[in-house]
C-alpha cells in the first residue's frame, strides 16, 4: 500500500491548482461510481480513435490485415471491459439502460458475442472455423494414418467502422450526460457538508 499512497501523492502534486482555496479527497464509496464514468468516457473515446484509424490506415494498399485487427480486438476489448462487472466494484454500463432501438442492442451483442466467443474466450464464433480429418495412406497392406484439422481464420474488419463509430459516438453522449448528472449531485453534497453557499441554477 505504500507504493499506492506515493502514487496519490505524485498525482496531487501534478493535479494541485494554485487557485485552490481548499483541497480535499472524497470518499472511495462516493467517488467510484464517478471515477468509473470518467474511466468509461476514457475508453470510449480511446475505441473511437481506434476506429479512426482502422478507417484511415485501410486506405492503405498492401496494408497487413493484422494491425486492422489488433485495432479492432483493441476496441472490442476496451468495449466489454465497459459492459462486464468489476471484481473491485467499478460502475460498468447496462446495456438495455444505454440502447433503446433494436439496431443498437443487436450491435451491442454482436460485439459482445465477438469478444466473449473469439477474443477474450473460444468459442464457436464467425471468424475462425476447424474440422478433423483422418486421412488413410498407402495401400491396404501398408498404411498408415494422417491426422490434419484443417480451417481458415478471417483476419482484418470486424465490423463496419462507421455504423461502429457512430455506435460509439451515441454512447458517449449519454455516458457524458450521466457523468454530468452525478458531478452536479456531487458538487451540491460537497457545497452543503463545507456549509458554503453556491447557485445552481
Amino acid at each position: 500500500m505504500e507504493v499506492d499512497e506515493q502514487k496519490k501523492n505524485r498525482l496531487i502534486e501534478l493535479v494541485s491548482r494554485k487557485d485552490s482555496l481548499m483541497q480535499r479527497e472524497i470518499a472511495p464509496e462516493t467517488a467510484k461510481p464517478i471515477i468509473s464514468l470518467y474511466l468509461i468516457s476514457n475508453d470510449i473515446q480511446e475505441m473511437i480513435l481506434c476506429i479512426d484509424s482502422v478507417s484511415l490506415l485501410s486506405r492503405i494498399v498492401n496494408l497487413d490485415n493484422l494491425t486492422i485487427a489488433a485495432l479492432w480486438e483493441k476496441m472490442i476489448i476496451s468495449y466489454g471491459k465497459i459492459f462486464t462487472n468489476s471484481k473491485d466494484g467499478f460502475s460498468t454500463l447496462e446495456a438495455a439502460v444505454y440502447f433503446k432501438e433494436e439496431m443498437d442492442l443487436l450491435l451491442h451483442q454482436k460485439i459482445m458475442n465477438t469478444r466473449n466467443s473469439y477474443i477474450a474466450h473460444r468459442g464457436y464464433n464467425d471468424y475462425e472455423y476447424n474440422i478433423m480429418l483422418v486421412d488413410v495412406i498407402g495401400n491396404e497392406s501398408n498404411c498408415h494414418i494422417q491426422i490434419s484439422a484443417p480451417g481458415f481464420k478471417l483476419s482484418g474488419h470486424y465490423f463496419d467502422p462507421v455504423t461502429v463509430r457512430k455506435h460509439l459516438k451515441a454512447l458517449l453522449k449519454k455516458v457524458n450526460h450521466q457523468l454530468g448528472l452525478k458531478r452536479d449531485k456531487l458538487e451540491r453534497n460537497i457545497y452543503e457538508e463545507l456549509g458554503l453557499m453556491a447557485n445552481f441554477d
